[in-house]
């Protein structure tokens, strides 16, 4: 699935989480870069950083399988794909005992190859209504949001 995702350029280039050849470096380096170009135009930049805590764990599993058929996965992948997280359960482990099997009703786990692509799939178009001054980087549930503003002479 990832090879298709990126070959059709359908996850965002300002994600850069569970992707090949992206980096938290590659955010640093441009947040770095928006900075420095505001400050050469005499400009500020502000910036809002975001921590979707819990993120996983809130995917709307009904949402995700729409966004998949969206992106033309279809056939064995979605099939696949909507059986391994349809019928996934769980049990907690405290003091040795375990308890009973539950079924996962929301959430993307964050182990596997699979999970974190499935994740990056639903958080896709995140940003996608945002003014297009506002700028954004991802990597998975964190995001950077710098903001130019035009200020008068600070010299």
């Amino acid at each position: 699935m990832d090879i298709y995702l990126e070959s059709e350029n359908i996850v965002g280039h300002e994600q850069a989480g569970f992707r090949h050849y992206k980096s938290t470096e590659d955010q640093t380096t441009h947040l770095s870069q928006v900075v420095e170009d505001a400050f050469q135009s005499k400009k500020v930049t502000l910036a809002v950083f975001l921590d979707l805590q819990r993120a996983f764990d809130k995917v709307w599993k009904d949402e995700l399988l729409a966004k998949i058929l969206t992106y033309d996965i279809s056939g064995r992948m979605y099939k696949l794909t909507k059986l391994y997280w349809y019928h996934r359960k769980v049990r907690v482990l405290v003091g040795g005992k375990c308890g009973q099997k539950e079924l996962l009703k929301q959430g993307v786990s964050q182990v596997g190859v699979l999970p974190p692509t499935l994740f990056i799939i639903f958080m896709n178009n995140l940003v996608s209504e945002l003014p297009k001054r506002v700028q954004s980087e991802h990597y998975a549930n964190d995001l950077v949001l710098p903001v130019l503003r035009i200020v008068g002479n600070y010299s």
